[in-house]
């Protein structure tokens, strides 16, 4: 219940803040665990999500570091990651695929038996098998850096991903042929709104007053 205050509370100096590094958001979203979840001041809403083009990684910590919902204990902690092999329709020059399903974040992370230079030799199989699927933006994560309580998982790869359901989705995840051989398992998670370049709503977020 404090969760959800404390995020209804801030949303609106969240907003604010987007608005004022628009031009450093390609997308940036709410993580929710179940489809239809409001965009603020709802229990299914367990996370967020940013993919940032800046200069170095040392910026785009700044940039998270000065959000009104860290600053004001709305995320427990931050993690970035550098991006690489990045793949998918919204980096293409194209962009035809834009948003005409429900959007899905998919983080993937390595099992605990799992070599990293496996995984690094498995990307590739990975990336294969997503870009069959609707995948609008892919890249294999490396850490970079943590602001207050940093993740316990070790993600490595990100996927967005359009779907009928957060189960389809998630079946979506499941075939993926690293998952499959229990080198990697999947989190799927719906995005109930998303703001930023690749999205076609920054000029709606600029436009609020």
């Amino acid at each position: 219940m404090n969760a959800r205050i404390e995020r209804h509370r801030w949303f609106d100096p969240h907003i604010g803040h987007l608005r004022n590094v628009m031009d450093c958001i390609r997308i940036a979203a709410p993580l929710a665990i179940a489809d239809g979840a409001a965009v603020h001041g709802d229990d299914n809403l367990v996370a967020s999500v940013f993919a940032l083009e800046t200069r170095t990684l040392a910026v785009a910590t700044d940039l998270m570091r000065a959000d009104p919902y860290w600053l004001n204990g709305v995320w427990e902690g931050i993690t970035l990651f550098d991006v690489d092999e990045a793949y998918g329709e919204w980096i293409s020059p194209s962009q035809t695929n834009r948003v005409t399903k429900r959007l899905y974040a998919l983080l993937a992370g390595l099992s605990e038996d799992s070599e990293p230079t496996r995984w690094r030799d498995g990307f590739v199989a990975h990336r294969d098998y997503m870009l069959q699927l609707p995948t609008l933006f892919g890249a294999r994560l490396m850490r970079g850096a943590s602001i207050g309580a940093g993740l316990g998982q070790n993600w490595g790869a990100v996927a967005f991903v359009l779907a009928d359901s957060l189960d389809a989705a998630k079946s979506m995840a499941a075939g993926d042929p690293n998952v499959v051989k229990g080198l990697l398992w999947p989190q799927v998670w719906a995005i109930p709104m998303a703001v930023g370049s690749w999205t076609d709503m920054a000029t709606l977020l600029r436009g609020q007053k």
